[in-house]
């Protein structure tokens, strides 16, 4: 038994109204001719199924026609790209091309002829990695110990600070208690000498 049922490709696509510029005669008959190539095979339906079929159809074929505009978008967005950025798309696919070389087994002409140096230079690689690893490290620590020797300066600093304003504080505070001292046996005295006289 043969599918009667039309695909996109079998039906065409949707007649677009905009390229008529409006909804002439000739826009009405090409949507009327579509419409009934997507109701073939639908003659044993109902009315509302019939319509639900078209529906469904017409939709697999906007979906179709979004399809091929979104293809035919982004070639043009990546020819675009390409002309207004060069480099980063040759970068790009110099990166991929790489990625790819990566991955893939090493052959045994390639280790025949390249074997020894490449492994040469991966281990060159792998000892400049670690010296670099190292140096950092060791630049880490440095900073490390100038910033606590920074901090236990600092601290000291201002321990030494509170230390010398509490002294300074004290002194003023004996300074002035002595001050009061004397101004209240000066006062008291002549308190007193007031008193004898009355």
């Amino acid at each position: 038994m043969q599918d009667s049922r039309p695909t996109p490709a079998m039906v065409g696509d949707l007649p677009d109204e905009r390229s008529t510029g409006s909804k002439s005669e000739g826009f009405s008959g090409r949507y009327e001719d579509f419409r009934a190539r997507l109701a073939e095979g639908t003659e044993h339906l109902t009315d509302a199924a019939r319509e639900r079929v078209i529906a469904a159809r017409e939709q697999a074929v906007r979906a179709q026609r979004q399809a091929r505009e979104a293809v035919s978008h982004s070639g043009d967005a990546a020819v675009d790209m390409f002309e207004r950025q060069p480099l980063v798309v040759g970068a790009l696919a110099f990166a991929v091309g790489a990625a790819v070389a990566a991955l893939l087994p090493r052959t045994r002409t390639e280790n025949s002829y390249l074997g020894a140096r490449r492994d040469q230079l991966m281990d060159e690689a792998e000892r400049i990695f670690r010296e670099e690893t190292e140096r950092a490290k060791s630049t880490l620590r440095t900073a490390e110990s100038e910033a606590r020797s920074a901090v236990s300066d600092i601290t000291d600093t201002v321990a030494e600070k509170a230390r010398e304003a509490t002294d300074e504080s004290a002194a003023a505070v004996k300074e002035h208690a002595g001050d009061v001292k004397s101004t209240a046996k000066s006062e008291a005295k002549g308190a007193k000498d007031d008193i004898k006289k009355s």
